[in-house]
């Protein structure tokens, strides 16, 4: 029987602002463990106290998209999941390639470390739908701090757009929060 590590859950009190601005992507914190190339492209590495991740947004999948994960430390054990991904093609000293051919994504948990885990996420372009509440453009970042969704509201992240804040709703129907941007909060909390 395997033994399950289970993350300690850490509640946090809503804060009013955030800790800092984010003013430029570089603010965001990269990560220290990992570089990931997609066919032979860096693409950025996000990082926060838990985890690190990577957002790849694929056009189409008429090619597969190969994944390569290059760690920046030396790991003794690591663990893909989920466990059954049956298309990883080259495993090496501090490299694994991982070629997806649809949707999908991974966690690479290294020595059982989970603040080192890294999350890969891998979609189809997600267009934006012809009515919007809410337009977050690419090459922007957004402080958006505390957003109250409402009934019917359709909030898009554009790929390459970064939208910092928290989102809320109450007894609201029909939303829709969607796009390939990424949706951050790390900078509410430590």
């Amino acid at each position: 029987m395997t033994d399950f590590i289970k993350q300690e859950f850490i509640p946090c009190v809503r804060k009013e602002k955030p800790l800092w601005e984010l003013s430029k992507a570089k603010t965001l914190k990269t990560s220290n463990c990992y570089i990931v190339r997609v066919n032979g492209v860096a693409v950025p590495v996000y990082s926060n106290m838990f985890f690190s991740f990577a957002n790849i947004v694929v056009a189409d999948f008429h090619c597969p998209v190969q994944v390569e994960i290059i760690a920046k430390k030396n790991y003794t054990n690591a663990v893909i999941r989920p466990l059954d991904h049956e298309e990883i093609t080259e495993i090496g000293d501090r490299n694994i390639t991982i070629v997806f051919s649809k949707e999908g994504r991974i966690v690479f948990e290294p020595d059982g470390i989970l603040t080192d885990a890294l999350y890969i996420l891998v979609s189809r372009y997600i267009p934006c739908p012809a009515h919007c509440s809410y337009k977050f453009e690419k090459g922007h970042i957004y402080n958006i701090g505390h957003l109250k969704l409402q009934s019917g509201d359709v909030m898009y992240i554009e790929s390459g757009a970064i939208v910092s804040g928290t989102i809320e709703s109450s007894h609201a129907d029909n939303l829709l929060i969607t796009g390939n941007g990424i949706l951050y909060n790390g900078n509410w909390h430590k």
